[in-house]
């Protein structure tokens, strides 16, 4: 278990972050609403070090100021249009494998 590598997403609010972290079998490790701050985000994560996280999926609409704080930060987050990332899903949904996990918050 020291070596499972997990995923985040990232729904960015002005006031108010929700963080929801998944394992490789795309369980849910741990939902939590947090203050849409570095400090608040990263302690929602559980994150000691960047290495357990394999990426960090925000909505392209998100706070670009945070996104830059967090990757200064060291952690691996990634920027994704939710409808375009859908449509894509929806298109290739029978062709990815069971490992490959993509989280995006609709």
């Amino acid at each position: 278990m020291a070596n499972e590598i997990f995923w985040a997403g990232l729904d960015l609010g002005q006031r108010q972050t929700h963080v929801c972290v998944i394992d490789d079998a795309g369980s849910a490790v741990r939902e939590e609403i947090c203050e849409t701050s570095v400090g608040a985000i990263t302690k929602a994560l559980g994150v000691t070090d960047g290495q357990r996280l394999g990426l960090i999926a925000a909505e392209a609409s998100s706070d670009t100021h945070i996104v830059r704080k967090l990757r200064e930060f060291g952690l691996p987050v990634a920027i994704f249009e939710a409808r375009k990332s859908s449509r894509f899903l929806a298109i290739r949904r029978n062709k990815l494998a069971t490992s490959a996990t993509v989280l995006v918050i609709l």
